[in-house]
């Protein structure tokens, strides 16, 4: 899965400066033009890292629900890839 030029480009041109800017007028508790936003930004070093996070949070849910991984349908897992398999050796 790739993403598109223009979103690429348009990242590798943000300055830091203008990031908190944006942050401080419409992020920014109290603010008077305040939105909510959500935003992740993952490049391929933290991916790993966001795969056991993910990992770890979804078993923590299915521990407090009492639910084991391989009775959850696969429709329910998310994106493949999105959640590693508790058995695999990464």
């Amino acid at each position: 899965m790739g993403f598109p030029c223009g979103q690429v480009a348009a990242l590798s041109q943000l300055q830091k400066q203008k990031l908190k800017d944006f942050f401080e007028e419409y992020i920014k508790i109290g603010e008077t033009r305040k939105k909510s936003l959500s935003i992740r930004v993952y490049g391929s070093k933290h991916l790993k890292e966001r795969r056991v996070t993910k990992r770890k949070s979804l078993h923590h849910l299915l521990k407090s629900m009492k639910l084991l991984v391989s009775e959850i349908p696969s429709h329910f897992t998310g994106r493949s890839g999105d959640v590693d398999n508790p058995n695999s050796e990464e």
